[in-house]
């Protein structure tokens, strides 16, 4: 075939060389996910393009970061969006299209725009949001009662994280001697390991939990950029569905995570986590102090008003017997006045006198006796109202101690007793439902998920 061209490989590959060259002289904006990325000298990435609603590549392309643009292009990145260059971003960037001979096509990427990445974190954000307020779950957590004091804590962080040391400083070494059991369970809490790292450990904590109180989730120390993975929809999701009230402290000043969304209480650091339980141990102790205060004035001041009613008894008692023995005294004298002078009286006489005599001398010792026994008993009966009362004071601070240990959610749920739940909030009666709602019923071991078939009212 006299007319047909040859070329070969180089020419070809010179060819489109020159045609991209020429077609792609100016640099051009490009939309595409990041599918890998290797950090040496240079960052040398993969970027794809997926099919709507598929992780199906439909287009991919290498891409090249000089180190001479890497701090204009990664690290400009990571401080206006808080996020770690890494994969899985959607990406805006701009650079030149460039073919070499031997190693084909590629992107080298000069710029990047990280306001349109923050936007597509913000719909992915808000799409996780969305998806776990439809399925009622988004509440869940938050809707546990906190305890009132918070000793039995299970900690999901990294071993190595100067956040977790914090956290176990603060707590250990604090101001009131307060002393708190606590057990880590080790994750990655930054990486590409991190979600599936955490949800595991959750997993540990969920086949003891009722040996905890709490849940804390903590990071320090670590990349302040490496936050998306708490934006992911499963480890959000099984925190809100975890039986024990989850805290976090992960460390970082920009927008709530979902993760901090659907947790029980979010605060900014390791260390605040540790303040915030330490202080509301304190606090209850506090109450309790008042508490026995106030108990042992009201016992104080019980057994002085029982003292001055005693002593003024004694005093009544006392100006009674007084005046009795003042007119017996009296009798008596007139009795022995008469038989003294009784020389001269019949024999009778005498005899009534002296049988007289002896009578109010019997009636004083049995007046005497009788005030005896009646003081005794009244100091018995006092002794016993104070010695009720304490124990009466001492049962009742029984009681609240077993009032506070009953309200604990795990152990009535350990009795065969449940929670239901509508939208994410409890459900207390039959009105508030209606045919075709979804519920959700808490039980020691796990969820179930219900559709209301029919009301029946009693």
């Amino acid at each position: 075939m006299a007319d047909r061209k040859e070329l070969t490989l180089s020419q070809l590959t010179a060819l489109i060389k020159e045609t991209i060259d020429l077609t792609f002289s100016e640099p051009v904006w490009v939309i595409a996910e990041i599918s890998r990325a290797t950090f040496r000298d240079h960052v040398y990435l993969d970027l794809v393009e997926k099919a709507e609603g598929s992780d199906t590549p439909i287009a991919q392309m290498r891409a090249t970061i000089w180190r001479s643009y890497r701090r204009n292009v990664v690290e400009k990145f990571e401080l206006l969006t808080g996020q770690a260059f890494s994969e899985g971003l959607k990406v805006l960037v701009n650079g030149y299209v460039s073919y070499h001979p031997r190693y084909g096509l590629s992107l080298d990427i000069r710029d990047i725009d990280p306001y349109y990445t923050l936007g597509d974190l913000y719909r992915r954000r808000q799409e996780v949001i969305h998806q776990l307020k439809e399925e009622g779950i988004f509440d869940m957590n938050r809707s546990l009662p906190l305890p009132l004091v918070i000793q039995r804590i299970a900690v999901i962080s990294s071993e190595t994280a100067a956040g977790y040391e914090d956290f176990v400083n603060h707590l250990e070494v604090n101001n009131y001697g307060i002393r708190f059991y606590h057990r880590l369970f080790k994750a990655y809490v930054q990486g590409e390991q991190a979600e599936q790292s955490i949800i595991s450990a959750l997993d540990e904590i969920f086949k003891v939990h009722e040996q905890f109180d709490v849940v804390v989730i903590i990071r320090g120390g670590g990349s302040k950029t490496d936050l998306s993975v708490f934006d992911s929809y499963e480890l959000a999701a099984n925190v809100a569905q975890f039986p024990l009230p989850v805290i976090t402290g992960i460390g970082h000043t920009r927008d709530e995570s979902v993760v901090d969304m659907v947790a029980n209480l979010s605060l900014k650091t390791p260390t605040a986590v540790a303040d915030f339980i330490v202080e509301r141990a304190s606090d209850f102790l506090g109450e309790l102090g008042l508490l026995h205060s106030r108990l042992t004035k009201a016992v104080s001041y019980f057994i002085t008003s029982q003292k001055l009613d005693l002593n003024n008894l004694y005093s009544t008692v006392r100006e009674k017997a007084k005046g009795y023995l003042w007119s017996q005294r009296y009798s008596l004298e007139q009795i022995n006045s008469k038989l003294y002078n009784a020389t001269k009286l019949p024999l009778r006489q005498k005899q009534n006198l002296m049988l007289l005599r002896q009578r109010l001398l019997y009636a004083q010792r049995s007046f005497f006796d009788q005030r005896r026994r009646e003081l005794q008993t009244t100091r018995d009966m006092i002794l016993q109202k104070i010695k009720d009362r304490i124990d009466r004071d001492k049962n009742m601070l029984e009681r609240l101690r077993l009032k506070i240990e009953s309200n604990d959610p795990g152990l009535i749920l350990s009795r065969g007793y449940s929670i239901t739940l509508r939208n994410g909030k409890l459900l207390t009666s039959i009105q508030d439902l209606s045919q075709g709602d979804e519920i959700i019923t808490v039980l020691k071991d796990g969820r179930a998920v219900s559709e209301v078939k029919k009301k029946i009212e009693e």
